[in-house]
């Protein structure tokens, strides 16, 4: 399933029928889940899922569907809350899993329904 991109624009709309996220800098990643399998792909289609084994592929493995497909960023946070790429990177290269945080954007597919 296509991840739903981002649109940058000067200026964000304002009022009641627009909602808003938080641009993070870390990897976009779709998590498809079945049962207790977990897979974790880059936009590109990339399997990533060696890349982040720990405690995101242990929550995502612990979910009560029979499957899903989840879209969202995984990200470190520096000291101020602030989501850094840097840090991501230093982590990835340290094989040091316990600072990733997996920001769910949207729930694609629930248990074979599609729900875009």
């Amino acid at each position: 399933i296509e991840p739903q991109l981002a649109t940058l624009e000067k200026d964000a709309p304002s009022g009641d029928d627009w909602l808003h996220e938080v641009k993070f800098d870390g990897y976009r990643m779709q998590a498809q889940v079945a049962g207790s399998e977990v897979r974790l792909l880059t936009r590109a289609g990339l399997d990533w899922t060696s890349k982040f084994d720990g405690p995101v592929t242990a929550a995502l493995a612990g979910l009560k569907c029979r499957e899903a497909v989840i879209d969202g960023e995984i990200i470190v946070l520096a000291d101020s809350g602030v989501s850094s790429f840097a840090l991501l990177q230093a982590d990835l290269s340290a094989r040091r899993g316990d600072r990733f945080v997996y920001y769910v954007f949207d729930l694609m597919r629930l248990n074979g329904e599609d729900l875009r």
